[in-house]
C-alpha cells in the first residue's frame, strides 16, 4: 500500500535527538509499500536537518531520496494555487505550504494513508470530504 510521508518522519528519522526519532525510524522500517511526499515537504526537511547536523545530515537526506525510501510528486503550478487556498480554508488549524502540498497530493493519488506526527492531519479532509488513514 502506497503512503504518503510527511516531513517530521523524514527529520525525526535523521535526528537521533529528536524525541520521536526510535518512532520514525520504526514507522519507516515497518513500511512494506510505496512512499511519496511532496517537494515542499522535501525542501522543508532539508531546511530542518540542517539545523540539526549541517550538510552531512542534509546528504543522508538526500541519500534516502536516490536509495528509492520515497518518491516525489509532481505538483504544478495549478496544485499550488489549491494547496494556497486549502491553507485559506484550513486558517484556524493551521496549514502550511507542505501540509497542503500533501492533501492536493492526496486529492491527486487517491492515498490517503500518511506517516506523520502531525496531528492537524486527524482534522484535514481530503476533497473537503474524506480523513487521512493517519499512521503515527
Amino acid at each position: 500500500m502506497t503512503s504518503l510521508l510527511d516531513t517530521g518522519v523524514m527529520l525525526a528519522s535523521l535526528v537521533r535527538s529528536d524525541k520521536l526519532h526510535s518512532r520514525a525510524i520504526e514507522l519507516l522500517r515497518r513500511e512494506t509499500g510505496d512512499l511519496v511526499t511532496t517537494w515542499p515537504c522535501f525542501t522543508e526537511a532539508m531546511y530542518l536537518v540542517s539545523r540539526h547536523g549541517g550538510w552531512s545530515i542534509q546528504l543522508q537526506l538526500q541519500a534516502m531520496l536516490k536509495r528509492g525510501l520515497f518518491a516525489l510528486a509532481h505538483l504544478s503550478s495549478d496544485d499550488a494555487d489549491h494547496a494556497c487556498d486549502l491553507m485559506g480554508r484550513y486558517t484556524d488549524t493551521p496549514m502550511d505550504f507542505a501540509d497542503a502540498s500533501l492533501v492536493v497530493t492526496a486529492e491527486k493519488t487517491g492515498i490517503t494513508r500518511i506517516l506523520t506526527f502531525d496531528r492537524h492531519f486527524y482534522a484535514y479532509r481530503i476533497n473537503g470530504k474524506t480523513p487521512f488513514d493517519v499512521v503515527a
